[in-house]
């Protein structure tokens, strides 16, 4: 599902702009409010991470092992500065996992581990903040999937762990690494796996590595084994109810799906696939699309995830939809879409001086949901701590990649 940037750019010349809000303007970073209703409840949306993974990026053309880039493509003025980029430390690898080890650090709220030195500083990327810039840490953290990058054609060989390359290893590696981080600060999450993340490795990571099953927030998981439900408290003052299924979502694995909805209580349920949604906000299918329109789905009213590139596809999406449930309620429920794993923190011709960077997801972007009982609303943003901003800057990136939503919704009368 891989794309290149700048047939991306040119297919969405005048779309993702329409698609953005107004929450951040280009420039400075958005102040976090600490006089937010205690209510208020953050949910992360983590999307596609497997470029920071396996930094290889065939526009680049360089060794993911080393610093160079390919001066055909980078626009690079001089040997020197080919062969080592500034916006790089040790290797591209080494610095996709600082940033991916960053990613977890900003979304559990300790910014003064995040550290942007030796590769973030010709864009005043900052490093050690001790104060929540955008937003408190996260209330629940949720992956869109495809955190790894293991080829498709291996994939479907169903390897174990030990059968992967090293290269394929050291990827799983750094994803259990990043979960490490997110499992020691006490916040409830979820995986999930996307067609890049092979079921023998993804098993272990849930079985071994994580011992799931033995989290306080760990509610059930399908019979594959693939695919994970959590249901924890929420600042909201009611529990959450959120269900991962696996890729490839089997008929059994679709039945447990339309059982666990509410975890046994009625709760509301977000639930994640990684290509249920699509680029432009609409159910995709894989048994949600079918059924979402049927009686006694009432608990669901948040669907997410990512997969989807390529040219012409949106790189953030958010969007409210009205279902039938066949009951007399609201049946208001929102979708989100977030995926920015084929952009570089710089393209090609935008930084005349370094050049190119390899495919990073433009600097760690992620997605933000705010659910605020108290105001009867819900708003969503894209963040960076690599930037430091909402938005996306269009003379590093071309266009602006993220959106914004906001909208009415009286939760405690959805959920009372």
């Amino acid at each position: 599902m891989r794309g290149l940037i700048a047939a991306v750019c040119l297919a969405l010349s005048g779309v993702a702009q329409a698609q953005t809000g107004s929450m951040g303007g280009p420039g400075a970073p958005i102040a976090y409010q600490p006089g937010a209703a205690s209510r208020d409840t953050y949910i992360c949306l983590i999307p596609d991470t497997q470029n920071l993974t396996s930094s290889e990026d065939h526009a680049a053309n360089a060794n993911p092992d080393t610093c160079a880039v390919n001066p055909a493509d980078s626009g690079c003025p001089s040997p020197t500065v080919c062969a080592a980029s500034p916006y790089c430390k040790n290797s591209w690898r080494a610095t996709g996992r600082q940033l991916l080890l960053n990613l977890a650090y900003d979304l559990t709220g300790q910014w003064a581990m995040e550290d942007y030195r030796g590769f973030g500083d010709l864009d005043s990327a900052r490093s050690g903040e001790i104060n929540a810039i955008d937003h408190p840490r996260c209330d629940l953290i949720l992956s869109l999937g495809d955190m790894s990058d293991i080829d498709d054609a291996i994939v479907l060989t169903n390897p174990t762990y030990g059968q992967l390359s090293k290269f394929g290893q050291g990827q799983i590696d750094m994803v259990n690494e990043f979960w490490q981080i997110i499992k020691r600060s006490g916040i409830p999450f979820l995986t999930l796996q996307g067609n890049h993340d092979p079921n023998e490795p993804f098993k272990n990571t849930m079985t071994t590595a994580l011992n799931f099953s033995s989290l306080p927030f760990y509610y059930d998981k399908e019979s594959g084994g693939l695919g994970y439900a959590i249901k924890t408290m929420t600042p909201t003052g009611k529990n959450f109810c959120v269900i991962g299924l696996p890729y490839v979502s089997t008929a059994s694995a679709l039945t447990w799906k339309q059982n666990t909805i509410g975890c046994g209580s009625g709760y509301p349920t977000i639930i994640l696939h990684h290509s249920a949604v699509t680029e432009n906000g609409d159910l995709s299918g894989f048994g949600l699309a079918t059924t979402i329109d049927t009686a006694g789905n009432q608990e669901a009213f948040m669907f997410a995830g990512g997969h989807w590139t390529g040219s012409g596809v949106l790189a953030s999406s958010k969007a409210g939809k009205t279902g039938t449930w066949g009951v007399d309620a609201d049946s208001t429920y929102f979708t989100f879409f977030s995926n920015w794993q084929e952009l570089n923190r710089h393209n090609n011709g935008l930084s005349p001086i370094y050049g190119i960077t390899m495919s990073d997801s433009g600097g760690i972007y992620y997605t933000v949901i705010r659910v605020a009982p108290e105001t009867d609303s819900i708003t969503a943003w894209d963040w960076s701590p690599y930037w430091r901003r909402r938005t996306m800057d269009a003379n590093v990136m071309t266009l602006d990649y993220t959106s914004s939503y906001s909208v009415t919704f009286d939760f405690d009368a959805r959920f009372p």
